[in-house]
Parts: structure tokens; C-alpha cells; sequence
């Protein structure tokens, strides 16, 4: 569990660095740990993205988690480019859905549990 702990957190860390990059107002994030899955979900207000760049941070969180290389891509994560960095928390990642209303950017990923 202490393993699933560090990837939760991290992954938390990097979605929370990908909003603060951007200059936000406000950043809300909640953490469920469910009897079969983690939920995270993110909220944050004043987000500034083009309809090529939601498309892209669409397409990149909703790539296919990897379990088999998740123990070498979290300990990688917050070391490399933002797009890289939002990759690898796709790995780690069973489902997501994002959504831009405005300038207000909601986040949800679901990591199952094995």
C-alpha cells in the first residue's frame, strides 16, 4: 500500500503543477479512496487553454494505463517536460475525463485498484 501511496501523491503533484504553471486562481483537488478504485478529481478556476490544447491534454490523459512499467514511470514523474510528466500520470491511470467550461478546467481520473 505504501507504494500505492507514493504514485497517488504524485500523481496529485503533478496535476496540481500542471495548473500552477498555467497561473491559475484557485486549485481544487479531492482524493476518494473507494472500495475498488482512488478517485481524483480536480477543479481549477482562471484556466487559460486553446481548443488544440484541451484536445491535447485530452489526448494525453486519456492514453492507456500500463501497469507493467508503473513502477518505473512514477518514480520518472516530475522530472521532465510537462507533457511527458501529464503522460506518465496517464500510465497510472485507468480512465479520465476533462472538461474546460470558460476558463474553468475540471479533471477526472480513476485509478482501479488491483
Amino acid at each position: 500500500m505504501r507504494y500505492e501511496t507514493k504514485k497517488l501523491s504524485k500523481m496529485v503533484d503533478e496535476l496540481s503543477t500542471y495548473c500552477l504553471e498555467r497561473n491559475v486562481h484557485k486549485i481544487k483537488i479531492e482524493l476518494t479512496n473507494q472500495p475498488d478504485r482512488f478517485l481524483i478529481e480536480l477543479y481549477a478556476e482562471g484556466f487559460k487553454m486553446t481548443a488544440s490544447e484541451l484536445q491535447n491534454l485530452k489526448n494525453v490523459l486519456s492514453s492507456h494505463r500500463e501497469v507493467e512499467m508503473e513502477e518505473y514511470f512514477w518514480s520518472l514523474a516530475g522530472e521532465g517536460h510537462q507533457s511527458e510528466e501529464l503522460g506518465l500520470v496517464a500510465s497510472m491511470t485507468d480512465s479520465a475525463e476533462i472538461d474546460l467550461s470558460e476558463t474553468n478546467l475540471s479533471i477526472k481520473l480513476v485509478r482501479l485498484k488491483k
